[in-house]
């Protein structure tokens, strides 16, 4: 019988918020990829923050395949990649090269940050009344055309080290609604589709291409299954008749075409029966444990092929092979704490009452710009501590803009303080807060002149006020 971690490689999860708990899951199960979505990535800080942490989890020995569904044009969700226009202008273009250099540009710019994959390109054909779903992120209506622009963002990815995957095999052109809310049926032959929305996917696949992502449609007058956990489509269609040995992966099995109509157990026993290798559970937080659970005991029962799963295993591993790597990702660096200067002793951080003490975000100088590190310090916190008050004081005036009156002795308060050497009121009221509660720790996020004023407390001096150093001491406050 297959390890139940093993078979946590045959899942890409999606993690909403990469939290403590998350890495822990992730260090449980091992699932061989990673989805990063848009709320992870709002700035350029919080996904710095996300891959430091993954890179201590790489460290250990785990393997990854890390994406987004950074499209460009109406699918982006990385800051640090440049904007495009969109598939739908670089189809119209005529000159394919065009969205292979923005490919190749936007690889570079991922690789940097640390993604070796990306869930993209689409190779979604334009019909008359095509859904929303698909918008402008096709190529358009031409299957010659899309297939010369997909195969030129898929070397475009992957000779700059991240692997494409294309999607949503065998077309969403066709449906006139969008299957994250419903179950698109759409009337058409399989002729018709070789004709067609075909194209695109077999030339990929005949060059070379090494991912596959599939859409929850149904094609009444081909099967009476979703292309998601279709024989037809899958195996017969995709493998044997296309010769596709690379890993296709479902997309997210929390759309309601699939979760609405469709059991766990049914899903992934049709899914890997009929060749399938990936699960991605968007929701992995809440999903991932009880879908490997369901797929482990549909194994052990023997309702899921085990030689289906062998050569699954296979083909991820090969895929982790060449792109995953055990160094730390990009150019994000794990600092240790002994970046820090601190002391801490005899702190309860696990007191029922946080409160957070926070300036209100202003820059001190023209040559300064950390108001928007200020400005996301309750959001960062929050992540480790559940507040019960934020307080907040004006850096300028010294003045606290908030009732301190609530605090009571025991309860855990995490004092932030910025350049109060430079006004003794405000070390003042820093220092007030002590008489409230002994439990409490002041965060020295810029001048080490500060540490002076606050050695005979705890303290955590990070010389940084950004989200990743913020992070840094959030676990030596909380460990």
């Amino acid at each position: 019988m297959i390890d139940k971690k093993e078979l946590g490689k045959l899942f890409f999860c999606g993690f909403r918020y990469f939290e403590n708990d998350t890495y822990d899951l992730i260090r449980k199960y091992c699932p061989a990829g990673l989805l990063i979505y848009p709320g992870d990535m709002r700035s350029s800080y919080e996904l710095i923050n996300v891959f430091e942490k993954i890179s201590l989890l790489q460290n250990e020995g785990m393997r990854f395949m890390i994406s987004s569904d950074h499209e460009g044009g109406q699918l982006e969700t990385i800051p640090l990649v440049p904007t495009a226009p969109g598939n739908f202008v670089f189809g119209n273009n005529g000159n394919p090269n065009i969205a292979g250099k923005y490919a190749a540009i936007a690889a570079k710019y991922m690789k940097l940050a640390g993604f070796n994959m990306v869930f993209s390109p689409v190779l979604d054909m334009y019909h008359e009344g095509t859904s929303p779903a698909v918008g402008f992120r096709t190529f358009g209506r031409n299957p010659e055309k899309i297939s010369e622009n997909a195969l030129a963002m898929v070397n475009g990815y992957e000779s700059n080290g991240v692997a494409a995957c294309v999607k949503h095999f065998p077309g969403h052109g066709r449906a006139k609604q969008d299957s994250h809310e419903s179950l698109p049926s759409i009337e058409v032959s399989l002729e018709e589709l070789l004709r067609t929305d075909l194209i695109p996917f077999r030339t990929c696949v005949e060059n070379g291409v090494e991912s596959l992502m599939t859409a929850h449609l149904i094609f009444p007058d081909i099967d009476s299954y979703p292309a998601t956990i279709s024989k037809i489509f899958i195996n017969d269609i995709l493998r044997e008749g296309f010769g596709f040995d690379g890993v296709v992966i479902t997309d997210a099995l929390e759309m309601k075409a699939m979760a609405d109509n469709y059991s766990k157990e049914e899903i992934i026993k049709r899914f890997f029966n009929a060749g399938g290798d990936m699960l991605l559970v968007g929701w992995g937080n809440i999903m991932f444990e009880e879908y490997l659970n369901t797929l482990y005991a549909l194994v052990e029962k023997g309702e899921v092929d085990l030689s289906n799963i062998e050569k699954s295993l296979a083909r991820v591993n090969k895929l982790l092979d060449k792109y995953s790597s055990n160094e730390n990702l990009g150019f994000i660096k794990s600092f240790s704490f002994d970046s820090f200067d601190y002391k801490i002793k005899n702190l309860n951080s696990q007191a029922s009452k946080v409160y957070l003490v926070t300036p209100k975000p202003v820059n001190l100088s023209p040559a300064d710009i950390t108001a928007r590190d200020y400005s996301m310090i309750e959001e960062n916190v929050s992540k480790y501590f559940k507040l019960q008050k934020t307080i907040n004081y004006d850096l300028r005036s010294g003045n606290f803009l908030d009732d301190i009156d609530g605090i009571s002795q025991g309860d855990l308060v995490i004092d932030m303080v910025i350049d109060s050497f430079r006004n003794p009121r405000l070390t003042e009221k820093h220092k007030e807060l002590s008489e409230k509660t002994s439990n409490i720790v002041y965060l020295i996020l810029r001048d080490p002149e500060d540490i002076e004023n606050f050695k005979n407390y705890n303290y955590v001096a990070t010389f940084s006020s950004n989200a990743l150093a913020l992070s840094k001491a959030m676990e030596l406050i909380k460990p």
